[in-house]
């Protein structure tokens, strides 16, 4: 995954293909989050797009924090989510609840 805005992709999926399998429409402005093999790379959406299962993506529900500002601590972050990692044929971080929170600090 290119670190970054995305808003163009090489591989495209159609509305049938959502709607016959397991892959989500995550809306632009998800920050992605690579989990096997590159772990901890990041990217921002610039346009609605679905991911394969190395990808997770982050919607944040706060309006009070920016996503580019969360991009840049996962990318600080990004040694020890790497360190964290464990797998035989690739390193990966997939385990972790899809409701798991993110603790960060906002001025109010």
């Amino acid at each position: 995954m290119l670190q970054g805005i995305i808003s163009s992709t090489e591989e495209t999926i159609s509305q049938e293909g959502v709607d016959n399998s397991a892959a989500k429409l995550l809306p632009k402005g998800t920050l992605l989050l690579s989990i096997f093999a590159t772990v901890g790379r990041t990217a921002i959406l610039g346009i609605p797009a679905s991911t394969n299962q190395a990808i997770v993506g982050l919607i944040l529900e706060d309006k009070n924090i920016l996503v580019s500002y969360l991009r840049h601590f996962l990318d600080k972050a990004c040694t020890e989510l790497a360190s964290q990692g464990r797998g035989v044929a690739q390193n990966n971080i997939k385990g972790t609840s899809e409701n798991e929170a993110i603790c960060v600090c906002v001025k109010s």
